[in-house]
């Protein structure tokens, strides 16, 4: 039986796995909210492709889906302090659990 905790932990790997795509793929990606303000300035598009990946902006977050079809949904807000984005929820999307 799958946990919470599994589930989570899934997240995160998931997430950890996409930054680190996306960074391969575009060096100026120190982190993953760095494609929202790509996008904000007109840098790249609201969606597309980047490495292994194909991403969606929406509102404040995210999209992203590997190419063996995991998604992963992250909303980011300021940090408090230097307006850093950080990911605000963890939120997977898999399908099998729906």
């Amino acid at each position: 039986m799958t946990t919470a905790r599994d589930l989570v932990f899934g997240y995160v790997e998931a997430l950890n796995a996409a930054g680190e795509a996306m960074r391969a793929a575009l060096p100026s990606i120190e982190r993953l909210a760095d494609v929202l303000c790509l996008v904000r300035s007109h840098r790249v598009s609201r969606s597309g492709g980047i490495g292994t990946y194909s991403y969606s902006v929406h509102g404040a977050g995210c999209l992203f889906i590997s190419q063996n079809g995991s998604e992963i949904d992250v909303d980011f807000a300021a940090d408090g302090g230097g307006g850093d984005l950080r990911p605000l929820a963890v939120a997977p999307l898999w399908a099998e659990f729906a």
